[in-house]
């Protein structure tokens, strides 16, 4: 939010041929609303945003529709502990997108876990969050900045980024250490 005004930034791919999707977007709502979105249009969230206005909470997410190619099991919960997220993850779900709602509770989608590595990590330095990368040969797919105690951390979700040999000696090797 900028001088009151909510201001959103985002990266953008040309939506034809295999990128092509029908996204919905929904601004400025509130978890009823956007779930009868989602019900009404079979739709699934792959990312969603919150702020706050004269003490109001208002959602904001990016939809798909779950059909086709694009259809996955998922889920998505507000205000959970990230000890709520670990048990998601542990009954096999991964998280997608993770924002933390303003206190120590996170709004989280999470979708069914393929075969590719992921890793959340919480209130991490920009060094820490450079080293995790690197250590886990990884891709950040989610970050959120904030402070605490007077210092800039992150919360990332990364997922692995190697080819399949990379990602069968990585497993190797992690299996060996504690990260």
């Amino acid at each position: 939010m900028v001088n009151a005004e909510i201001r959103y930034a985002g990266v953008m791919v040309s939506n034809t041929g295999v990128n092509q999707k029908p996204v919905y977007t929904q601004f400025s709502t509130n978890p009823t609303l956007l779930q009868q979105h989602l019900t009404n249009d079979n739709a699934r969230i792959f990312d969603v945003d919150s702020v706050v206005l004269n003490g109001q909470r208002y959602y904001s997410a990016l939809t798909v529709r779950n059909t086709g190619a694009e259809a996955r099991t998922w889920n998505w919960a507000l205000g959970q502990s990230a000890s709520q997220i670990e048990t998601m993850v542990q009954s096999g779900m991964r998280v997608i997108d993770l924002e933390r709602n303003g206190t120590s509770n996170y709004d989280v989608v999470v979708q069914q876990r393929g075969g590719v590595p992921d890793w959340r990590y919480y209130a991490l330095s920009a060094s820490e969050v450079d080293a995790r990368l690197a250590n886990n040969e990884a891709r950040l797919i989610d970050i959120e900045a904030y402070v605490a105690n007077g210092a800039t951390v992150f919360d990332v979700v990364m997922v692995n980024k190697g080819n399949d040999l990379e990602e069968r000696v990585g497993a190797l090797m992690r299996a060996q250490t504690d990260g």
